[in-house]
């Protein structure tokens, strides 16, 4: 530690007495929120990998030659099986808010980690 940090750490120590009964319980909190949010996190992407997976495996099975030919790319061609078959679309936008979802925790288990330690 740090000769600053030392000295709050005196200061807290002597203003509170319990500071450090205190302190551990925060810290074992957050440490119990951070796993939690850790397996939320994995459940979500879990989510995602598995709706990514289904819709691959229905649009290439709708997919024909005839499709890729009209549209010219295999990625315009998947673009026009999912937004013209609305149960694809459903899937699309249910992956859309699971990756926003993500993005909005993104690196918040670190932060919550620096906390702790």
């Amino acid at each position: 530690m740090s000769k600053i940090a030392d000295d709050i750490y005196n200061i807290l120590k002597e203003s509170f007495p319990n500071y450090n009964i205190n302190l551990s319980k925060y810290c074992i909190a957050l440490a119990q929120y951070n796993v939690y949010l850790k397996y939320q996190i994995n459940l979500t992407k879990s989510k995602v990998l598995t709706k990514k997976r289904f819709l691959d495996s229905v649009v290439f099975e709708i997919l024909t030659d005839d499709i890729i030919k009209k549209y010219k790319t295999k990625t315009d061609a998947k673009e026009y099986v999912i937004t013209s078959t609305p149960d694809l679309m459903k899937i699309r936008e249910e992956l859309d808010i699971l990756d926003k979802e993500l993005i909005l925790v993104e690196g918040m288990d670190k932060y919550i980690n620096e906390f702790i330690n």
